[in-house]
């Protein structure tokens, strides 16, 4: 296997947006996950079959499998 970029996730910090509105982008709101962001997943490069398609939060056509360990990642031990 190998990594390839299926999509992509736009946030925003939750402590900085200041207007009571949920941020938006592409005419759809933002949510707010368990790492204080809001946050908006795009499947651009992968078709995604969930009722949600493009804009769903997990894709069940997507695994990590092949993933480099994160501290692999963050160490410069991936390229």
């Amino acid at each position: 296997g190998q990594l390839r970029l299926v999509g992509v996730e736009y946030v925003v910090p939750r402590d900085l947006w200041t207007s009571p509105e949920k941020p938006r982008l592409f005419g759809r709101e933002l949510q707010p996950n368990g790492f204080g962001l809001f946050a908006l997943h795009v499947w651009l490069w992968r078709d995604n079959p969930s009722e949600e398609g493009i804009y769903a939060d997990w894709n069940p056509t997507v695994s990590c499998r092949y993933a480099p360990p994160a501290h692999a990642v963050r160490a410069g031990g991936h390229r």
